[in-house]
């Protein structure tokens, strides 16, 4: 599905989009690409297969190990290459900073809260794959929608109230979100849905702004693609670690209502994990000729576990809020990071925003 909208999209950037060059750079940092790339793989991969291989297993411990010494020797390269993949001195910069921590909650919070509502359209309540997306539909439209007016809200105002204003929205709709029970009405979901979608779209092309603005213009096609980069590494941490986090939570869930029903301790950790390990699906696990639980416990059990993502997510994005509202700079009025004045390539993040609101909430949907 997405191969026609690439194909509009090359079509309509490759005559009318400027391209942006350093000229100053003469060749590849592969050295800094190889460490990253390998650093992030072994650290997700240690996230996502901890709960299954046991978190103090010899090879989640190395996984572990090896992400922090090769992000450690990514970082140590940066800072010594002549032309590095990521100058580390603009995160001397508190907008681009600032800006980034808050892409990365935003990837964090959004694509785990897709993913697990869809396993619980799908999973808990039953519906086909199609019904479960066009469900989820609320999220996605808020954020196609109210993307371009939130640029156009800080090219008046600035970011700092949009992505404020987006990050409680959201955080405020996750809250709510925990009180999600297996025969929860539609009714009673879309407009939570609809909400968080708003609050996404009210941060995403801010955010997108500020860090271009707190960028050198030989330099805007690192600024995007580093928040765009924060934005999916938060995005694949809010999956593998709100992942561990609720097969861990509903494996004691089920431990817990097994015991309740006179399953011996040990038994009924052993039985836990392997219903666990089917996720959502764990109802359809029949140990024995039969169901261990009833049917409504399993899905009640797992439901139970998504309340506690949708609080860490929320916490998260109200965090994200408080570091905006106190941090986040309306206006660069000091020189970059390059030396060059911020003045003489974007005179404030609004002018930026007002750019690429479109652009942004085409991405997003």
């Amino acid at each position: 599905m997405n191969l026609p909208v690439g194909l509009v999209a090359l079509a309509l950037g490759w005559p009318l989009l400027a391209e942006s060059r350093n000229p100053g750079v003469q060749k590849i940092d592969l050295p800094g690409q190889a460490l990253v790339f390998t650093g992030l793989i072994c650290l997700i991969t240690a996230l996502i297969e901890g709960s299954s291989q046991g978190w103090t297993s010899p090879l989640i411990l190395s996984l572990f190990i090896g992400s922090a010494l090769l992000l450690a020797a990514f970082l140590l390269v940066e800072a010594r290459v002549r032309e590095p993949l990521l100058p580390l001195r603009l995160f001397g910069n508190r907008v681009f900073s600032v800006a980034n921590v808050a892409g990365l909650i935003v990837g964090f919070a959004l694509l785990g809260t897709v993913f697990f509502m869809t396993q619980y359209f799908q999973a808990v309540q039953g519906y086909t794959a199609l019904e479960s997306g066009l469900r989820t539909l609320p999220t996605t439209m808020g954020i196609f929608l109210v993307a371009p007016f939130a640029g156009l809200l800080a090219a008046r105002l600035g970011p700092r109230l949009p992505i404020v204003l987006g990050a409680l929205l959201a955080g405020s709709a996750l809250f709510l979100l925990a009180r999600l029970e297996p025969t929860s009405s539609y009714a009673t979901l879309w407009w939570n849905l609809g909400m968080l979608g708003i609050g996404f779209g009210f941060m995403l092309s801010p955010l997108t702004a500020a860090v271009l603005s707190a960028t050198p213009p030989t330099r805007a096609g690192l600024g995007s693609s580093m928040i765009n980069t924060s934005r999916q590494v938060g995005s694949t941490l809010g999956v593998a670690v709100l992942g561990a986090f609720v097969l861990q939570q509903f494996t004691g869930n089920i431990a817990s209502q097994l015991t309740q029903r006179g399953v011996p301790r040990s038994i009924g950790a052993t039985i836990a994990n392997k219903l666990a390990g089917a996720g959502a699906q764990a109802s359809q696990v029949h140990l024995s000729g039969r169901l261990p639980l009833p049917h409504a416990a399993l899905q009640q059990a797992f439901v139970d576990a998504l309340h506690g993502s949708f609080l860490i997510s929320g916490t998260a994005l109200f965090a994200a809020a408080l570091l905006v509202a106190f941090l986040l700079q309306q206006k660069q009025r000091s020189t970059s990071t390059s030396g060059e004045p911020a003045d003489s390539h974007v005179t404030t993040v609004a002018s930026a925003a007002q750019h690429i609101a479109a652009a942004v909430g085409a991405e997003e949907r």
